[in-house]
């Protein structure tokens, strides 16, 4: 029988407690799944989002990204990782009532979430399967109480954007054109660095570049992690327009209307490093200080 989920973080569980677990923490695409015991670390936490076609992604708590199956398999024995999330077949995922307190996780191609073995252990790997009434096909799902970002008012003027080691938001090449695309660098106080935060009266803001007078905005109106911050002419879309939360540790939160947070490629503030959108995670590439 299929069930509904919730929207909220889990921990995703096999019948003996082992926790479904990003290998080593990553951010990257690609990055695998194995099993471990349960610490309740981000990358063992894992957001269940209700989508309109019926479906669920299974995003993770550290990197944003969500359940994958390798290469788009619809095979036995095909790796789950993490990706972007493009909303593909083997990124779409159903739950269905075991009978037993449990669970079965299946994506819209078919196959279900498994792992390599009989026996959940350390460092199993997590694989699909094609769907049996079998214990390594089995879940437990785990609620957490989440902790509430909490809104802040910025006041109107203009501010440096930097990430917490203090590169800063930057329009690459000081150009005043549309579409053109923002990255980290050394802050140099210039201009190109330089952003007019204003409030707008729909209460959200627009965070404009004092070199050109362009807003931020995520590029094509993307709703997924992974898409380029540019500066465009201002229509207020919801692209455009973004939201301040504190994240408990002097920082920021800088999330837009369509629910993307700013963030940047990698998990290592440099020079040169794209700025992009991520979903919400507590990560210190999603936190930024204004100056």
């Amino acid at each position: 029988t299929e069930i509904s989920v919730s929207d909220g973080v889990y921990s995703v569980c096999t019948l003996n407690g082992k926790s479904l677990d990003v290998i080593g923490s990553s951010a990257q695409n690609g990055a695998k799944l194995q099993l471990y015991d349960n610490y309740n670390t981000a990358n063992q936490k894992f957001r269940i989002k209700a989508n309109a076609n019926g479906y669920y992604s299974i995003i993770n708590l550290y990197s944003g990204k969500v359940l994958d199956i390798e290469g788009g398999s619809s095979s036995s024995g095909a790796r789950i990782q993490q990706f972007d999330n493009y909303y593909t077949d083997n990124q779409l995922w159903k739950f269905y009532d075991t009978g037993s307190g449990s669970v079965y996780i299946q994506s819209k191609n078919g196959v279900r979430l498994s792992f390599a073995g009989d026996d959940a252990s350390n460092q199993a790997a997590v694989i699909t399967a094609l769907p049996a009434q079998k214990s390594n096909q089995m879940w437990t799902l785990t609620k957490h109480a989440e902790t509430a970002v909490t809104e802040i008012s910025v006041s109107d003027g203009v501010y440096s954007v930097c990430t917490l080691n203090g590169k800063s938001l930057d329009v690459i090449g000081s150009s005043a054109q549309n579409g053109a695309k923002l990255q980290l660098y050394d802050n140099y106080n210039t201009a190109n660095q330089k952003f007019r935060i204003k409030a707008n009266a729909n209460g959200y803001y627009s965070i404009i570049n004092l070199y050109s007078g362009k807003v931020l905005d995520i590029e094509g109106g993307s709703s997924s992690a992974g898409a380029r911050i540019q500066q465009y002419d201002n229509y207020y879309t919801d692209n455009q327009l973004w939201k301040f939360y504190d994240t408990g540790s002097g920082s920021v939160y800088i999330q837009s209307k369509n629910g993307l947070r700013l963030s940047f490629a990698g998990d290592n503030a440099a020079n040169q490093a794209a700025v992009i959108t991520a979903l919400p995670a507590q990560k210190s590439n999603q936190m930024w200080t204004l100056k």
